[in-house]
């Protein structure tokens, strides 16, 4: 390594991370404050990219990481690797006012060094629509947007609480959540598109499994005999093999689609891809 990486290191050891300004609770429990709204900020999940140009800050993104595509001015932002690694020298080289990360990101480990090297790092974790809506308010507040943090949860919570009551007299489906071709995977209650299911007004099969994404068979799925599956794609995507699969068993009336580029990431265009899958479940 280079030496001006070492005094990155020394440097970060030895400043103090006490400030006066705004704090903000992180979902680690720890309290996170600025002295005053960061000048570069590096964001370590897709979704929270989203998040920070949502607040207006997009152009103080300094890194981010692989897939970091929304909006397209995301694109142009320098990447400093991916969910299962991260290239600290580059981070550190950087010396960013804030990093935001994924608890639940595979690189975590090097986020913990990044907490131990000294920086600012605001850790970020999702499990509900709720937790959508309250990580937007404390961003704002962390990067010097809060009155518009506050809009945008109070704007999305109302679309989400709007979307569940349209659905409350609605007969209630069983469905089958499914990710993945080969193996296949799906959603608990745990994890927020599980909890989407029933905001949706239906009931996930699997909603409790112990597990956030829990790998399920062919056969019990079977056995669980759900009324509908949820595929994310469109019906003339690349999802060959899962319609061939069900249609062999003659479920493919049990079909239905959904949008992954909204659904998938916890961003304010969840609510989007939440009445798109409502509708899908509730489709006559």
């Amino acid at each position: 390594m280079k030496w001006s990486f070492f005094f990155c290191l020394f440097w970060f050891f030895a400043s103090s991370s006490h400030s006066e300004g705004p704090t903000v609770t992180d979902d680690l429990g720890r309290l996170i404050g600025v002295d005053e709204p960061p000048k570069s900020i590096v964001s370590l999940s897709p979704h929270l990219t989203e998040l920070l140009f949502d607040l207006g800050v997009g152009h103080k993104v300094v890194g981010t990481v692989r897939f970091s595509d929304y909006p397209n001015a995301a694109k142009s932002i320098a990447r400093i690797g991916d969910a299962s690694a991260l290239n600290l020298e580059r981070i550190i080289q950087m010396q960013p006012d804030l990093v935001i990360a994924w608890l639940s990101g595979g690189s975590f480990q090097s986020v913990e060094l990044l907490i131990g090297l000294g920086f600012k790092v605001y850790v970020n974790e999702i499990s509900t629509q709720k937790d959508i809506a309250s990580s937007i308010e404390k961003l704002g507040v962390l990067i010097g947007q809060k009155k518009r943090g506050l809009e945008l949860s109070h704007k999305f919570s109302e679309k989400i609480t709007g979307i569940k009551e349209l659905r409350m007299d609605i007969p209630s489906p069983s469905v089958f959540f499914q990710l993945g071709e080969g193996d296949l995977f799906s959603f608990s209650k745990q994890h927020f598109l599980g909890n989407a299911i029933e905001i949706c007004g239906a009931r996930n099969i699997f909603s409790d499994e112990p597990t956030r994404v829990p790998r399920v068979s062919f056969e019990s799925v079977v056995r669980k005999n759900p009324d509908l599956i949820i595929l994310s794609g469109n019906s003339s995507d690349t999802l060959t093999k899962s319609r061939k699969k069900w249609q062999d068993i003659g479920w493919g009336h049990k079909l239905r689609f959904v949008d992954a580029s909204e659904l998938f990431l916890p961003s304010l265009r969840f609510a989007t891809g939440l009445e798109k899958l409502c509708s899908a479940l509730h489709e006559s």
